[in-house]
Formats: structure tokens, sequence, C-alpha cells
């Protein structure tokens, strides 16, 4: 279990199609690396969003031409299956 140093839970950041199939349908909060402000002040901005799919090393997340690479993210927090 990788704990996240920015959000509370357990890191699942997808680094292979394996993990990213687990997510699929899943809720998410997510850091990608320009959500985190570097400069030292320790702000960062998390996103919230809807694992849709996934395509190669790219995760789609809320709408089918948002892609965004595995290395992109720096954390990912399941928060559970997504309900109507």
């Amino acid at each position: 279990m990788i704990l996240c140093k920015f959000l509370h839970g357990e890191n699942v950041a997808p680094l292979n199609a394996a993990k990213a199939r687990q997510l699929k349908g899943h809720r998410i909060e997510y850091l990608r690396r320009g959500d985190i402000d570097w400069s030292g002040r320790g702000y960062f901005f998390p996103r919230f969003g809807l694992v849709i799919g996934y395509m190669e090393r790219n995760l789609e997340i809320d709408d089918p031409h948002n892609y965004y690479s595995f290395g992109s993210f720096v954390e990912v927090v399941d928060k559970g299956i997504a309900t109507p």
C-alpha cells in the first residue's frame, strides 16, 4: 500500500493497462504535475473525475476527448464505483 503525500488515501496511480482497467467506472480524486505549486508554498489543487476508459498509456476522464498519460499523474485516489 502506497500512501499519498498530498491526498488522503492510497495512491492507485495507473502504471500500466491492467491497473487502468481496474479504475474503469470509478470516481477518482487526482493530482497531475501541473496541479501542484512546486515553488515551495505547498499549494495543490486536486481534481475529481469519472474514469470512462483507457487507451494504450492514457486514461480517459469525464469526457471521451480528455486523455491524460499515466506519467502525468502524481497521485490518484479511488473514491469507489460511480452510481447513477
